[in-house]
């Protein structure tokens, strides 16, 4: 505590106010960052119970619900959770950018939010998660075309 202290009394008020924002961002943007992370188990889980249930009530034949509903439920869950995952990119892109600008006001040579290539499949998050999503009504739709 000291040690902040006494770096906050050898900079401006302005730089402190800068650095204190600079935190902020990087704090938030690691929220961000394990947000998604979180949310996507969460995701696959909820899919996953959804298949399963429709597979047992397929199985007993006392229960008659028609397989287009579980598919139904499934893309409706698969919407909220991409609508999510999207707004979560806004937020990170967000604090990228304004994180990229105050280290470029503090002069930081060492930068620790840059805007990385994502021209590969492989180092593309975003792209990664999409492609999860997408892929979960288009299996209901075969499920319903196909297996019904």
């Amino acid at each position: 505590m000291a040690n902040n202290l006494e770096q906050s009394k050898n900079i401006g008020e302005e730089e402190y106010l800068l650095v204190e924002q600079y935190k902020d961002i990087t704090a938030s943007r690691q929220h961000y960052s394990s947000l998604r992370f979180a949310l996507l188990p969460v995701f696959l889980a909820i899919q996953g119970a959804i298949l399963n249930s429709a597979i047992n009530i397929k199985a007993d034949q006392a229960i008659q619900i028609p397989i287009y509903l579980f598919a139904l439920a499934a893309c409706l869950i698969t919407y909220v959770f991409w609508t999510i995952e999207e707004r979560i990119n806004l937020y990170y892109q967000q604090l990228e950018s304004i994180g990229a600008e105050l280290e470029d006001l503090l002069g930081y040579q060492v930068k620790m939010i840059k805007k990385w290539s994502k021209t590969s499949f492989s180092n593309n998050t975003k792209l990664s998660i999409r492609i999860i999503h997408f892929s979960f009504p288009v299996v209901w739709l075969y499920i319903v075309i196909f297996l019904s």
